[in-house]
C-alpha cells in the first residue's frame, strides 16, 4: 500500500508504527486503538502474551484493540479449510498456529479488556475487537 494517512485525508490518523511484540516498550505510552491484522496466529504465544501485556498499558480507557484473522472456537468445528491452514503454519513454524479464542479472550481480559464484538469475515477469518475497561 502506498502512500500516507495525511495523502488520503486522513488527517485523525497517526501513521502506523511497527511494534517488536518481544519488547517491553512501545514507541507510544498512550493510543486509542491498537490495529492487528494477521498477527496472532504466525507469532509465538508469547509474542501474543506481549501485544495483550502492551495494549493493556498504552490504550487510553475505552480504547480498542483490534485483531483480524482466524480462531479456533470451543463450541464448534474449525472449518476444513483453516484446519489446512493450521496444519501448513505448524509445519512452517511449530509456535505459530490458529489460535483459540477462548484463550486469547482470557489473555484480553487479563490485562483489563473487554470483549466488544466478533464478526465472521471472508475466509473464515474474524474481527474481534477488546475495548479497555
Amino acid at each position: 500500500m502506498s502512500g500516507t494517512n495525511a495523502e488520503a485525508g486522513l488527517s485523525n490518523l497517526r501513521e502506523p508504527l511497527e511494534l517488536d511484540l518481544f519488547s517491553d516498550r512501545w514507541p507510544v505510552t498512550s493510543v486509542a486503538a491498537v490495529v492487528c491484522i494477521n498477527t496472532i496466529h504466525i507469532v509465538a504465544w508469547a509474542a501474543v502474551e506481549k501485544l495483550f501485556a502492551g495494549a493493556g498499558k498504552v490504550l487510553a480507557p475505552g480504547g480498542v484493540l483490534y485483531a483480524y484473522g482466524p480462531y479456533r472456537y470451543a463450541d464448534r468445528s474449525l472449518e476444513p479449510s483453516n484446519e489446512d491452514f493450521d496444519k501448513w503454519l505448524k509445519d512452517r513454524d511449530p509456535v505459530s498456529g490458529v489460535r483459540d479464542f477462548e484463550a486469547v479472550d482470557a489473555l484480553a481480559r487479563q490485562n483489563g479488556l473487554a470483549l466488544a464484538g466478533d464478526r465472521a469475515m471472508p475466509a473464515n477469518n474474524r474481527s474481534i475487537w477488546w475495548r479497555k475497561t
